[in-house]
Parts: structure tokens; sequence; C-alpha cells
């Protein structure tokens, strides 16, 4: 597939990069300004240019089959008066922009096969927990397109557009949440004498193996009570969290990252 980014910062990298992988055999275009940005996407293989006008005068864009906006919410509505100029109306968008709902792009892009898609900061390892919710009337072919291209930087679920606020809450969020709980747990560490690099080892490669068996063995709440031995040091620990109202305490954060989703969008 030829495929076109417009925007190279740390999203449009990563992007780059999955869409490059030699396995895959596509090739990928970027539209970047930033000096830094540009060189980081011409390090990873990507063709880079400073307009896409540059792209149009060279034939770049005939062939064109999908398009990435990996802008800021608020370029959005500029960049795609751009855009529509010079693609052709079967090729496929894809926004990632937040808060961007998909009936604000289909306004924005009249005609054109278009999905939302929310990844988040694990794309930069290739290892994104995606979501993504289309315009009506997309065909299977542009939506196995979109599931192709998504799938080279983690795992993609489809959703409908009433969830996006939610999964901006769960797994676009989530990152700083599994950050948060990683730096308490050293932080514990550490002030209990553990040398602090022993600490983060331990603490990551931890986290790294519980999502690795999860992602492989299913059922969270199963592999919790495996690990829980009535009386013992897990279960001394949980009841500390249950004491304490983590249930709780979670149920509102994510309340309250879904309310600041949908103000952020004006919802």
């Amino acid at each position: 597939m030829n495929i076109l980014i417009v925007g190279g910062g740390s999203m449009g990298q990563a992007f780059t990069r999955g869409i490059l992988k030699p396995e895959n055999g596509h090739t990928c275009f970027v539209v970047e300004h930033d000096p830094i940005n540009k060189s980081v996407c011409k390090d990873a293989g990507g063709q880079v240019f400073q307009k896409l006008e540059e792209l149009h005068h060279n034939h770049l864009l005939d062939d064109l089959e999908a398009c990435i906006l990996a802008v800021k919410p608020n370029d959005i509505e500029n960049i795609s008066s751009d855009v529509v100029t010079y693609i052709s109306k079967d090729c496929l968008v894809i926004s990632i922009a937040a808060g961007v709902t998909i009936n604000t792009l289909q306004s924005y892009f009249k005609g054109f096969p278009v999905v939302r898609a929310m990844p988040n900061l694990a794309a930069s390892q290739l290892l994104s927990a995606t979501a993504m919710c289309t315009s009506d009337g997309l065909i299977e072919s542009d939506l196995l397109k979109a599931n192709t291209i998504l799938e080279m930087f983690g795992t993609v679920v489809q959703v409908k557009e009433d969830q996006m606020d939610l999964v901006t809450a769960i797994s676009g969020s989530g990152p700083a949440y599994f950050f948060l709980l990683a730096e308490l747990l050293i932080d514990a560490a550490e002030k209990r004498g553990l040398d602090p690099q022993i600490a983060h080892q331990l603490v990551s490669q931890t986290f790294v193996g519980a999502a690795t068996v999860a992602k492989i063995e299913g059922s969270i709440c199963e592999l919790r009570e495996k690990v829980t031995s009535p009386g013992g040091t897990t279960q001394a620990a949980l009841a500390v969290f249950e004491e304490n109202k983590l249930e709780e305490i979670i149920s509102k954060a994510v309340d309250s990252a879904i309310s600041r989703s949908a103000e952020l969008r004006g919802g």
C-alpha cells in the first residue's frame, strides 16, 4: 500500500516505523515541517515532504490508498481542507485526533471513507491498544484496510462512536495509570531499602510478565485468584486495597476521564 501520514510527531513517527517494517512491503510518505521530526521520520525510512503540494507535483498521490491524520485536534479542520484538494475520494482517511468525532470528520471529508482511531502511547513500541469507529456505509474492503494498517501498531478493536470517550479513559489514558502504579511500587521498595535500579527492574518485568500471561491465558479474575493464596502475602495486600475502596477510586477516576474527554470535544 501507498500510505500518507500528515504529521510527523510522536505518533506519526511510530506509524512510520510500523508501516515500514520490512515484512509489510508498504510505501510511506510523511508531511512534516519540524526539522527534528522530519529527521526521525527519514531515519525510519519515510519519504518526507514539507507540503502536500510537493507530493502532488511529483504524482506521488496518484495511487494513494490511505491517509493518516496524525495532527492535533485543533489542526484537523485546516489540514482537512488541504488534504481533500489532493487525494482521491477512494482514499481511506484515518484520524487519530483525540476528541474529533466521526461525524465531524465526515463533514470535513464528504464522500470519503473515514475511520476515527484512538491509539495509545505503546504505539511507539508497536504495541498499542487501539479502538476505532467508522463512518456510515464503510465498505468491507476499507474496513479490512483500516484493520490492516492499525494492526501494524498493536491490537485493534472496533467500537461505536458513543463509546470513544470511554475508550479514551480506559486505553488512551491507561498507560498513565500503569506508570503511576509502577512508580508507587518502586517508591515503596526504595523506601524500604531496595536499590532503585533493582526496584525498577523487578517492577517493570513483573508488569511485562503479568500482561503477557493475561493476554495469553484469558480471565484476569481467575489469574488474580491463582496468585492469591488464602492467608498469604498477596491476600494481605489486596485486603488493604479493598478496605480503602480501590474499586470505587478506579470507577471515579474513569468517570472523571470520560467527562473530561466529553468536555474537550464540546460534548
